[in-house]
């Protein structure tokens, strides 16, 4: 279900920022840049909005299987994945501009298209590591001890402490992704076993664990 509300919207939000932006620069700079902004910052609101009415799954006993858990993508990464694809639009709008007033060469193209693979290529990647530690890692309950809000559209920071099975206390931060905690409270962390340095906190996952 969450899956068919992120495609759902990732459609709506792009489509309008196409029909706001146009699909050429020769629109003019306002459009095609505060167009997809528009609506990513108007996805991004809504998103926070519907979060404040989401239960978040540790404050209401939920408990977690033996590894290997199930995992799933969170009803809030649903509405605020989408926010984030129309900005994707930017670029695209600049290359444009720049084949309008200049000869892009083919190595050009070639250096885009290796950036965009390697910047895939990252996100993929640290996309497994959330789902091997939410599905395979050991739990252990993290205190935060403090939070920041980075005051320019950037989620809030936690800074969290931890112990393990082991005695082991481990320190970290993260992103707080739309579940608005405080400090004071605590939040399961997700640990490797061999490593707990590699962890990460339930609050910096798109994916929730079963």
């Amino acid at each position: 279900m969450q899956l068919a509300v992120t495609i759902a919207l990732s459609v709506l939000y792009v489509s309008l920022s196409l029909l706001l932006g146009g699909v050429s620069p020769r629109n003019g700079f306002p459009l095609w840049f505060f167009g997809p902004l528009g609506i990513t910052l108007a996805g991004g609101f809504i998103s926070e909005r519907i979060s404040t009415f989401l239960p978040i799954p540790w404050e209401r006993g939920q408990r977690h299987e033996s590894p290997p858990r199930g995992v799933h993508l969170s009803w809030r990464a649903a509405f605020r994945i989408p926010a984030y694809l129309p900005l994707y639009l930017i670029p695209y709008y600049i290359i444009l501009i720049l084949r309008l007033h200049f000869d892009i060469g083919f190595m050009f193209y070639i250096v885009a298209l290796t950036v965009v693979v390697f910047a895939l290529a990252y996100l993929v990647k640290k996309r497994i590591r959330e789902t091997r530690l939410l599905k395979r890692g050991l739990i252990a309950i993290g205190a935060v001890e403090s939070r920041r809000d980075t005051g320019d559209g950037l989620p809030a920071r936690i800074y969290y402490s931890f112990i393990t099975l082991n005695g082991i206390s481990v320190q970290g931060r993260a992103w707080d992704l739309d579940y608005s905690i405080q400090e004071g409270s605590s939040v399961p962390i997700y640990y490797d076993a061999n490593n707990p340095e590699d962890h990460i906190p339930a609050t910096a996952s798109w994916f929730e664990a079963d």
